[in-house]
């Protein structure tokens, strides 16, 4: 089993800046398709987002978009370093996963107001690739084994060039021989920026598995352990997690769904709204299966 990642200390400001970076990303074309609404529900239920919190940031991706199109960060992330590279890895994560070029450009203004040196960038680029190597590993069911000079040297490069080892937790996974289901996503979540927001590693992996377009639903998929205990774990976790996504979205329904006067004369805001509808309604069908 992996050490436990460092968790950064956010105000809930910083928090609230993390999630509507990443949002505006899975959320680039301006209308929440099935899809979109299932994994950022899973995303909210991970991480255990206050309902009042998810309820905001779903209304402002219907009334507000503008906000998420000008890839603005607080000064507060711009200045925490750590932060700002583990929130830079997971857009770098996110435009390279997606296919969606609203998605891909939406992700570079982000990294464009961070500002990496071209340095900090290639570090960031080659521990996503790690990153892959072990999410094709599990997926398939094989073992994947670390490669300790690598990872010193990765290490050694990553401090020179201004990189925080605490933002990729480099140390949580050196060292390591078999990944099975936990040490895995223990692995994955010490690596994601997920980590600051206040996950368990456990949980921060499977968060990283979702934000590199794994959905909830394939976690099962990922149990290599022959521990018969370890495996119920895992599906009740992935049992909870739909579950809890498929609430919160029959909750907030009548509420975010429902369209307001001040709308009758905002074409675009009532198509998001409409579209916001259709999706949520379909959403909570394909989470009952």
């Amino acid at each position: 089993m992996s050490p436990t990642p460092k968790k950064l200390e956010l105000n809930s400001g910083e928090r609230d800046g993390y999630l509507h970076a990443l949002l505006a990303v899975v959320a680039a074309d301006e209308l929440l398709d099935t899809n979109e609404v299932i994994k950022i529900y899973e995303l909210f239920s991970l991480l255990d987002i206050e309902i009042e919190v998810r309820r905001s940031l779903v209304e402002d991706l219907v009334t507000q978009v503008e906000r998420f199109n000008t890839a603005s960060l607080s000064k507060s992330i711009l200045a925490n370093q750590e932060l700002k590279i583990s929130l830079a890895k997971d857009l770098t994560l996110l435009k390279e996963n997606s296919v969606d070029n609203a998605a891909r450009k939406v992700a570079r203004q982000y990294l464009e107001s961070i500002n990496l040196s071209q340095e900090q960038t290639e570090v960031i680029g080659k521990f996503i690739a790690i990153e892959n190597q072990i999410l094709r590993c599990l997926g398939a069911g094989e073992e994947w084994v670390a490669d300790e000079k690598s990872w010193k040297e990765l290490a050694s490069r990553a401090a020179a060039v201004g990189v925080p080892l605490a933002a990729l937790n480099v140390a949580g996974i050196a060292g390591f021989s078999a990944v099975g289901i936990t040490s895995g996503l223990a692995a994955l979540g010490g690596m994601s920026g997920l980590v600051v927001l206040g996950l368990n590693p456990m949980t921060a992996g499977i968060g990283a598995l979702i934000l590199g377009g794994v959905a909830v639903k394939k976690v099962a998929d990922y149990v290599l352990t022959s521990n018969a205990s370890q495996k119920i774990g895992q599906l009740e976790l992935y049992k909870k997690a739909r579950a809890e996504a498929r609430n919160a979205i029959s909750s907030d329904l009548p509420i975010l769904a429902r369209e307001r006067k001040r709308e009758l004369m905002r074409p675009k805001i009532r198509q998001r709204r409409n579209v916001l509808r259709s999706s949520m309604n379909s959403a909570i069908i394909l989470l009952e299966v």
